[in-house]
C-alpha cells in the first residue's frame, strides 16, 4: 500500500512537472527537457559501464552529461531562431554541439581503457538514443505546438494505463516473453484502445491542439503512439536485460530511474515527426 502510494504521488509530481512546463512557456519547458536529457544520460552510461571508478571516467561522465544538455538546449535555440527569423547564424548556435562531439572523442585519447571503442561507442549511443529524441520535442515544440505534445503525453500515458488494466485483467496471450514477460497482446489492445479513444476524444473536443490533424490523421497519430511506446518500452527493457538491472535508476521513487519513466517517449517523438511531416 505504501509503495502504491509513493508510485502515485511520484507520477503525479511528473506530470504536473511537464504540463506545468508546456502551460509556462519556453524556458520551462526546454530547462525540464535538458534535465531529462542529462538525467537520462547519466543512467544509460551507469547502466552500461557500472560506477565510474576512477576520476577520468568521472570527469568523462559529466562531459557527457553537460553534452546532453547542450544538444537539447542549442537545438531548441537553433529552430527558435529559424522560426523568429533572428539573425543569430545557425551555424553558431550549433558550435557548441558540434564542441562537445569533438572534444568527447579527443578527450577519450587520455584515457587508458582496454576497450576504446566499447568506451567511446556508449556515450555517443546515448546522446542518439537520449538526448536526440528529446531535442526533437523542442523542434516539435516550435514548429508545431506546446498542445501537440500534451496531447501526445496524454496518448503515452493513457496507452500505459489502457496497457495495465486490461493486461491485469486479460492477459493470457504473451508480447515478448523474452525481453518483457509481463506484457501481454490483450494489454496492448487494452492500451490501442485507450489511446485511440484519446486521440478521438482530443479531436472532437480540442481540435486545435492537433495542428489540423482530420479526423483519420488523429487516428492515426493514435496508432503511431500505440507502437512506438510499446517498442520504445521493450527497447529499454532489452537494454536493462543486456545490462542485468531491474530499473535504469532511483531517482523516482515507485517507478526507477528517469529512462524507465521516459522510454516510450524516446520512440515516440521521433516517430511521430516522421508521420507529422507527412500527414500535415
Amino acid at each position: 500500500m505504501k509503495n502504491l502510494l509513493t508510485r502515485t504521488l511520484a507520477g503525479i509530481v511528473y506530470i504536473a512537472a511537464i504540463v506545468a512546463s508546456l502551460v509556462f512557456g519556453d524556458i520551462y519547458f526546454l530547462s525540464l527537457m535538458a534535465l531529462f536529457a542529462i538525467a537520462g544520460v547519466y543512467e544509460f552510461s551507469k547502466m552500461t559501464t557500472g560506477d565510474a571508478a576512477d576520476a577520468d571516467s568521472r570527469i568523462l561522465r559529466v562531459l557527457d552529461m553537460v553534452g546532453a544538455a547542450a544538444v537539447v538546449v542549442f537545438n531548441a535555440l537553433a529552430v527558435s531562431s529559424l522560426v523568429s527569423f533572428s539573425p543569430i547564424p545557425v551555424t553558431a548556435i550549433f558550435a557548441p554541439v558540434l564542441l562537445y562531439l569533438v572534444v568527447r572523442m579527443v578527450a577519450q585519447l587520455y584515457v587508458k581503457q582496454a576497450d576504446s571503442i566499447h568506451a567511446l561507442a556508449i556515450p555517443l549511443a546515448a546522446q542518439v538514443y537520449v538526448s536526440l529524441p528529446l531535442a526533437l520535442m523542442t523542434y516539435m515544440y516550435y514548429i508545431y505546438s506546446p498542445q501537440l505534445i500534451l496531447a501526445m503525453f496524454i496518448m503515452i500515458w493513457l496507452n500505459d494505463t489502457g496497457a495495465y488494466v486490461a493486461g491485469s485483467m486479460f492477459g493470457r496471450h504473451k508480447l515478448f516473453e523474452r525481453l518483457s514477460p509481463k506484457k501481454s497482446w490483450e494489454g496492448f489492445f487494452g492500451g490501442l484502445v485507450f489511446t485511440v479513444g484519446g486521440a478521438l476524444v482530443i479531436y472532437f473536443l480540442l481540435n486545435d491542439w492537433l495542428c489540423g490533424l482530420s479526423l483519420a490523421g488523429a487516428i492515426g497519430m493514435g496508432l503511431v503512439v500505440t507502437a512506438f511506446s510499446t517498442w520504445g518500452d521493450l527497447v529499454e527493457s532489452m537494454l536493462k536485460r543486456a545490462a542485468g538491472v531491474k530499473d535504469s535508476g532511483h531517482l523516482i521513487p515507485g517507478h526507477g530511474g528517469m529512462l524507465d519513466r521516459i522510454d516510450s517517449l524516446l520512440l515516440v517523438v521521433p516517430a511521430l515527426l516522421c508521420y507529422l511531416a507527412v500527414i500535415v
